[in-house]
């Protein structure tokens, strides 16, 4: 082959190569776009399931439950009762006809809302748990002192402790959500912060039979974007312990008493023993001072607390 020949030939073959590239190109951009107007069907398609199902029902394709590591995992059906052990949390029990069903109610010890108006009143909330004896601990000490508090739960930790979190509710506590795994919100595709909420919103109506009206963000994480799509009140707060941090029953208590007033929201964890200790001491001073100590529910009864926003709460004032 002279060098005119493989000159030609060459010009061939990049030629060809070229229309490949440029084939596989447009194909890798029309899948591209494919995929996006795809993703965008199905987010717009969960976005309406969740508004039409009151945030119980949302399954997102491709999205596996995160399963933790837990030696609790072993007792889980002896803990939990086998009934509840065995329901597919994927989604809300339901008879196949008229939809969602109407689980029986459990019975809880209320308090008269009457009794608690025109009171200085705080809410006391822990995040991140149920916790096993932490909380079992806690639930005994408050039950003493006939007050109530609100717990923020995680789906993750109902897997387990699904006991506690029904206890603390029979007991009059609110049982409210704090995401299915503690994923940041604004990190999360619509579709993944959906999942996160409904997750958790279908494990508590199994497990405790009425639907979760309130949410807390993990981390505060929200935007109004957020707040719109996922149409709850989101309940922030104004006195941050910091018990994760300092885990000295001494500060604990000191951060509580400081931020002290009428209307306070204050955020613990249910995790430490320091938490337990330092709240319960902050808790027999604020009674001392005349403080009353409600739940969300109880807010909510109050009228501080309006369940049909999506508005963020810092205070109850």
């Amino acid at each position: 082959m002279n060098d005119r020949t493989a000159l030609v030939v060459y010009r061939k073959e990049v030629k060809i190569f070229r229309i490949l590239f440029l084939f596989i190109l447009l194909a890798s951009l029309g899948f591209v776009s494919w995929r996006i107007a795809s993703s965008d069907d199905v987010t717009k398609h969960v976005v309406a399931l969740y508004k039409t199902t009151n945030a119980l029902v949302v399954e997102p394709r491709d999205m596996h439950d995160i399963q933790e590591n837990n030696p609790a995992e072993e007792n889980r059906t002896e803990r939990l009762g086998t009934e509840f052990a065995a329901i597919d949390h994927n989604e809300i029990v339901h008879d196949g006809n008229s939809g969602i069903v109407e689980l029986p109610s459990i019975e809880r010890n209320t308090r008269d809302i009457e009794t608690l108006r025109n009171q200085r009143v705080m809410l006391i909330t822990f995040d991140d748990g149920p916790a096993g004896d932490t909380t079992s601990r806690l639930l005994d000490e408050l039950a003493k002192r006939d007050i109530r508090v609100t717990f923020f739960v995680l789906g993750t930790k109902l897997n387990y402790y699904a006991d506690i979190a029904v206890r603390a509710h029979r007991e009059g506590h609110t049982v409210s959500s704090h995401g299915y795994s503690h994923r940041e919100f604004t990190t999360l595709s619509d579709e993944e912060i959906l999942y996160e909420v409904s997750k958790t919103n279908i494990l508590l109506y199994n497990l405790l039979g009425v639907q979760n009206r309130f949410i807390r963000a993990p981390y505060g994480s929200s935007n109004p974007h957020i707040r719109e799509l996922v149409n709850m009140p989101f309940i922030f707060w104004n006195v941050d312990t910091l018990d994760w941090r300092y885990r000295y029953d001494d500060v604990v208590y000191q951060n509580i008493m400081y931020g002290a007033q009428d209307g306070a929201i204050l955020l613990l964890h249910d995790l430490y023993e320091t938490t337990v200790d330092g709240v319960l001491r902050a808790i027999d001073s604020l009674l001392s001072q005349g403080y009353v100590l409600i739940s969300l529910e109880e807010a909510e009864a109050l009228g501080y607390i309006d369940p049909n926003s999506y508005r963020i709460y810092i205070s109850i004032r």
